[in-house]
């Protein structure tokens, strides 16, 4: 599964995309940052969950740098998953690519 974050210039910071990961035995997120902007920077992190309301910080903060990419993958197994991510800079629009992988 993937996503396109485009244009993103919030320097605050939003959640992606939640997923239910306890039918995976293996997950991780990949994210490009496919800005094309030179200076646009993107800082991203993993979260997790054990009810979809309550997050915690799993993996990163990680900048990524323009047409550079980053996995995060969690050490601690919980049902949900989810990336937040926000421009390091608002001058500077970032577009994002997040792809989501798993398997059984």
């Amino acid at each position: 599964m993937s996503a396109t974050r485009a244009n993103v210039t919030n320097t605050a910071g939003t959640p992606d995309t939640t997923y239910e990961v306890l039918k995976y035995g293996t997950w991780s997120f990949g994210i490009v940052n496919a800005s094309l902007d030179t200076n646009a920077q993107a800082n991203v992190k993993l979260q997790i969950s054990p009810d979809g309301a309550t997050w915690k910080d799993e993996a990163g903060p990680v900048t990524i740098n323009q047409n550079a990419m980053d996995t995060l993958v969690a050490s601690i197994f919980l049902k949900y998953a989810r990336v937040y991510y926000n421009a390091v800079n608002a001058s500077s629009a970032v577009t994002l690519k997040i792809y989501f992988q798993g398997h059984a």
